[in-house]
């Protein structure tokens, strides 16, 4: 840890990037930003993850 900050985030993989750059994340942004545009539910029925998520932590 360096200045507070995970060393994973400190060496440039910012982990709070992943959910903002998934597909599911982009379409729903391109569908808000439309004219006519709305939330939309991206996911369906089920959680929607990252495209790097595994269910461990990033930092053990």
């Amino acid at each position: 840890m360096r200045f507070g900050i995970p060393a994973l985030a400190a060496a440039g993989a910012d982990p709070h990037e992943s959910p903002r750059d998934t597909v599911s994340a982009r379409q729903q942004k391109s569908d808000f930003l439309r004219s006519d545009g709305a939330v939309t539910d991206v996911c369906g029925a089920t959680p929607c993850y990252t495209h790097d998520y595994t269910g461990l932590s990033r930092f053990d």
